[in-house]
């Protein structure tokens, strides 16, 4: 026998229930689902916090307020059956069951934005650590995952820049000969400059080794054989005992000649140089010279 028309103060509690899900529920959903696509998690955690979850309290609390002001009318108005009562009740359930229904939805979509992303991070570290640098990060969130995937690319890019400019590097050392060709320090930073810096060292020693061995060489060319090489450190040191074992010999060899040249002009001809002490070529070249000798008095 009456209307809401009837009862302001219900009326006015129906129409602030339509008011704020027009006006404030449903932009805000629209906003956190475009942040949550784009895969702005934060931001739309913080819409859920600040709009959408005071919406559905103040929903929540007029549903029920409604609910008990439509029960007292219900009780006010003789011969008037629980028909409306039961809607009302009814209608209050479906909301409730829309509220968890979204709250489900919403902790479904959020979680999914977090742990997809999050899976194709780790399965990219892997690959990274099994050495494959051909791989597609997911990138182009602005969020903390965004953050970490761009940090990833960033060190994927690094170790790859890293490994193809040594590789460049060693072709043009090993196989051109271009024993000058370093890599390139300032495009690096961090660790991986350091790294880069300690591979430039290590060939620089190499380079300067080569030139050291070079030098003593030319100068055993020119019959200089009491050249002093500077001691190598460690392991590296072996190769100034080869080196002074081939000048012990050259300068042995020399003396040798020497004397057997000297004994020769002053009329000793049997003088003859001990070849015993000598090995392999070296004791050739000693029982040659002797042969020699021998031949010529003969």
């Amino acid at each position: 026998n009456k209307s809401y028309a009837d009862y302001p103060e219900m009326t006015q509690i129906a129409n602030n229930m339509i008011t704020s899900v027009k006006d404030i529920f449903r932009p805000a959903c629209a906003e956190m689902f475009g942040l949550i696509s784009e895969g702005n998690v934060t931001e739309a955690s913080n819409v859920l916090e600040s709009s959408i979850v005071p919406v559905v309290e103040n929903i929540s609390k007029d549903m029920h307020d409604l609910t008990v002001k439509n029960i007292e009318i219900q009780n006010e108005v003789k011969g008037v059956n629980n028909t409306s009562t039961n809607f009302t009740m009814l209608f209050s359930a479906i909301i409730l069951l829309i509220i968890i229904g979204l709250g489900i939805m919403l902790s479904v979509i959020i979680i999914n934005s977090i742990t997809k992303p999050l899976s194709k991070a780790v399965s990219c570290t892997k690959k990274i650590a099994e050495g494959n640098f051909d791989i597609n990060l997911p990138i182009g969130r602005r969020d903390e995952i965004g953050e970490i995937a761009n940090g990833l690319e960033s060190v994927r890019i690094s170790i790859s820049t890293l490994m193809k400019d040594m590789e460049d590097m060693a072709y043009k050392q090993q196989i051109e000969g271009d024993v000058d060709e370093f890599l390139e320090e300032d495009k690096f930073k961090g660790s991986f400059k350091t790294v880069a810096s300690g591979v430039n060292s290590m060939m620089a020693d190499s380079i300067e080794l080569t030139r050291i061995m070079r030098k003593t060489m030319q100068s055993y060319a020119k019959g200089e054989f009491n050249v002093k090489t500077p001691t190598f450190p460690g392991k590296k040191r072996i190769l100034n005992e080869v080196l002074d074992e081939l000048s012990k010999h050259l300068n042995s060899i020399s003396s040798d000649i020497e004397k057997l040249i000297n004994q020769t002009l002053v009329g000793n001809l049997s003088y003859k140089i001990d070849s015993s002490i000598y090995e392999g070529d070296w004791k050739k070249i000693a029982e040659g010279l002797n042969s020699v000798l021998k031949a010529v008095i003969e």
